[in-house]
């Protein structure tokens, strides 16, 4: 118990630092905006920071996602490593490359 406590207590916090980094960069883009208006710089900085943008986006998402996953394992209500509905399943998938989680899902009709 008290494990998957911890694991919880980790995954909070790695959504709030994915929450705080998307709206530091939120904040980057306003003011490359407003300086794109004014002409101080060129469209290609502010699509450069609104692509950082969509990045911190995503992995607060999957910080989410992870920190919901983990507060459902807390319950013991879902099993640490998939996903499944009716015929439907994720499987989690970590790329040795990089430390993002994925997700590979399959659809059946």
């Amino acid at each position: 118990m008290r494990q998957k406590t911890r694991h919880l207590r980790e995954r909070d916090a790695a959504k709030e630092v994915a929450r705080l980094e998307l709206q530091l960069t939120q904040q980057d883009v306003a003011v490359l905006q407003s300086q794109l208006d004014e002409g101080k710089i060129n469209l290609r900085e502010v699509e450069r920071a609104r692509l950082e943008e969509n990045e911190k986006w995503m992995l607060y998402l999957d910080a989410n996602f992870q920190r919901q996953q983990a507060q459902l394992d807390f319950a013991g209500k879902l099993p640490a490593t998939s996903i499944r509905s009716g015929s439907n399943s994720c499987q989690r998938v970590q790329r040795a490359a990089k430390t993002k989680i994925r997700w590979r899902c399959s659809w059946k009709r």
